[in-house]
């Protein structure tokens, strides 16, 4: 497999708003096929030890490996192995993803008004607490949003769309920060 290099390169930070890119996440797609949820829900617990949850919205972590309930019957696998993700082709599909797509973290006091500006989603930490995800737009943009804590969301954003978000990120946050760039 071809090394994943970042989209972009280095961490823009200010005060009170840090923002990076964590690239060489791995990222694998899995669809369960319609009638199939249950089943394929089983056995990607086995195979991969960790239970998909079965809310769209919710993620299940066991260390470095994470499932994101993306959608119905589909969920995104972060940190997994992409060749131990199996899944019986009746059951539905698997696509890895890892090259298609960048990880932009955004932390800070002010993570949760700075990303309000560009989304129309309720990021009060009551609403979408640390392990919750949401796929929405950002900026215009197609992402899926990721609470890590209460000051930290990873943004699973296109790569070729990764330098514009950043971009937007920092001119967003200058109202936070006075400067966004160290």
């Amino acid at each position: 497999m071809a090394e994943r290099r970042g989209a972009l390169g280095g961490v823009r930070s200010g005060e009170r708003i840090r923002i990076v890119e964590l690239p060489g996440r791995t990222l694998v797609q899995v669809s369960a096929f319609h009638g199939r949820l249950g089943p394929a829900e089983d056995a990607l617990e086995e195979a991969l030890g960790l239970r998909p949850p079965g809310v769209v919205g919710q993620t299940s972590e066991d260390g470095d490996r994470r499932i994101l309930c993306v959608g119905p019957g589909r969920w995104w696998m972060i940190g997994a192995d992409p060749g131990h993700v199996q899944l019986d082709p009746a059951l539905g599909a698997v696509v890895e993803q890892s090259h298609g797509r960048t990880v932009i973290e955004v932390r800070g006091t002010g993570v949760r008004d700075l990303l309000a500006k560009g989304t129309s989603i309720d990021l009060h930490p009551k609403s979408f607490p640390a392990g919750a995800c949401a796929a929405t737009a950002l900026a215009q943009i197609a992402v899926v949003l990721e609470a890590r804590a209460d000051d930290r969301i990873e943004i699973h954003v296109p790569r070729s769309y990764a330098r514009f978000l950043v971009e937007w990120l920092e001119d967003a946050a200058l109202e936070f920060e006075g400067t966004a760039s160290a």
